[in-house]
């Protein structure tokens, strides 16, 4: 298996343990790294967690998981790059973020997503407005920056969704706009150089 296939099924199976480890007791953490080291040997791998750091060796190279204290940021490093993924008050949006994508004015970000040599983002806000507002909002602000409105769907009603992908010189835009409960979510994806 490649290592990327394996620190991706290591990584989740990370998240669904309950991980991270920063905090655990040490025979917590014993008992956490056997489950994960029994999973990735099926694959071939090794695997060693130590203070809040998973290494994963496979015969294709080596790969780290760390996350912080807190349990709301995740750092993975693989031979292919490196993709950061947080949450709560971690998340920000990444310095490197494309300038030419414009954001909602006052939302709050959720979760972000990032993978800077791949220039791939994904980021997730909040917001208390609605809809079709935020919606309005992307169309004009996005095309003003030079982008391409391509397919764009729209569901009305109290679980009111908004699709719209955008192109730009080989690079990709995609904003969902959907209604949660009380708030409304947004979530930009972006690829592409």
């Amino acid at each position: 298996m490649k290592l990327n296939q394996c620190v991706a099924r290591v990584g989740l199976s990370l998240v669904v343990i309950g991980l991270p480890l920063a905090g655990c007791g040490k025979a917590k953490e014993t008992v956490v790294e056997k489950a994960i080291e029994a999973a990735a040997s099926k694959d071939g791998a090794k695997v060693d967690i130590e203070k809040g750091k998973m290494t994963i060796t496979t015969k294709d190279g080596e790969s780290t998981l760390t996350s912080n204290e807190q349990g709301n940021a995740l750092t993975m490093k693989t031979p292919e790059g490196t993709v950061t993924v947080s949450s709560g008050e971690n998340a920000k949006v990444p310095d490197d973020f494309p300038k030419d994508i414009p954001l909602y004015p006052g939302a709050k970000p959720a979760t972000v997503t990032s993978s800077s040599e791949k220039m791939e983002f994904m980021l997730t806000f909040t917001t208390k407005d609605p809809v079709e507002k935020v919606g309005e909002h992307f169309k004009k602000e996005v095309t003003a920056q030079g982008w391409t409105e391509g397919m764009v769907m729209n569901t009305p009603g109290e679980q009111a969704t908004q699709m719209l992908n955008y192109t730009k010189g080989g690079r990709s835009l995609m904003v969902v706009i959907s209604k949660q409960s009380d708030d409304t979510t947004i979530q930009v994806t972006t690829s592409g150089k």
